[in-house]
Order: structure tokens, then sequence, then C-alpha cells
């Protein structure tokens, strides 16, 4: 007798339960990063005024898609992400880091200025130790 055969293949439903399961898990492990990076793509577009008509027009996405990721009712695929960066002019690294390329040029000012601060006060001081050298 043949018996019947016990399929090993998970069926469609646990796929999706089995996606669903590491879905969660990443997203609790990430969703700092993942929260970070689209908080930096929402400023990106608001600082350099760039609208999602727009950016659907150079990316190639529908603009019902972007709409969907910003409300996020769906996450975009992973290549999704690089065609968003390709239109915007920026690579991935950059959007991602957006916020600190900022803190890091406004920190990068305060310290120039410092410097200059710095600068000006040691010549001052030098000028100041020439002329008591000449007095004495």
């Amino acid at each position: 007798m043949e018996q019947d055969k016990i399929s090993t293949k998970p069926t469609g439903k646990e796929q999706r339960a089995a996606r669903n399961t590491v879905h969660h898990r990443l997203s609790n492990e990430c969703q700092s990063e993942y929260e970070q990076f689209w908080q930096n793509y929402e400023d990106y577009i608001k600082d350099h005024k760039i609208t999602l008509t727009t950016l659907s027009a150079k990316s190639g996405i529908n603009i019902n898609t972007l709409r969907h990721w910003r409300n996020a009712r769906n996450e975009p695929r992973f290549g999704s992400i690089f065609e968003v960066c390709e239109a915007l002019g920026v690579t991935l690294p950059e959007l991602s880091n957006y916020h600190k390329t900022k803190i890091d040029t406004t920190t990068q000012q305060k310290i120039s200025n410092i410097e200059k601060g710095i600068a000006q006060l040691i010549r001052a001081s030098q000028r100041h130790e020439k002329a008591l050298k000449k007095k004495v």
C-alpha cells in the first residue's frame, strides 16, 4: 500500500506567518533605526522642499506608494529605498545620517568659531607680550 505522503513544504498561510514573525522580530530589534531613517527622509524632503509629486516623477515610484510609506501603511522594498535615494541625489548612508550630518555641521561651525576666537586671543597675547618686552 502506498502511504499518504506528508508534505514538508509549508502552506501559503504558514509562509506568511513565518514571514510576519521574522518581520515582527526585526521590527522590534531595528525599530529605532528604522524610525530614525524615516525621520531623516521626512526632514530631508522638507528641508529641500521636495514634494511627493516631484519625488514620484524622479524616482518612478507611484505617488500613492510614497504616501503609504509616509503613513506607515506599508514598507518599501530595499531596492525602492535606493531608487528614492537616487531621485533625491544622495546615497543611502547620506540619507541615513542626515540628522547626524546636520548636527555635525552645526557643531563644526561652533568649533570653527571657537578656534577663531582662540587664535585671536593668542595673537592679542603675543602682541601684548611683545609690547611688554619693549618696555623692559
